[in-house]
């Protein structure tokens, strides 16, 4: 995913602790581990998540 508002990365804060854990923030200018994303589908409910 890429940021539209500043055209960075969106990438997932593993490293945090707390209520910053796991919060997604555009802060890389290229994709690595921590910015690459799966898009699942629920056939069930006919929901996407990431």
């Amino acid at each position: 995913m890429k940021s539209q508002a500043n055209g960075l990365y969106v990438a997932v804060e593993k490293n945090y602790t707390g209520a910053s854990q796991n919060l997604l923030r555009a802060r890389s200018t290229s994709a690595g581990g921590w910015e690459r994303f799966v898009l699942y589908y629920n056939e069930t409910l006919d929901l996407y998540t990431i």
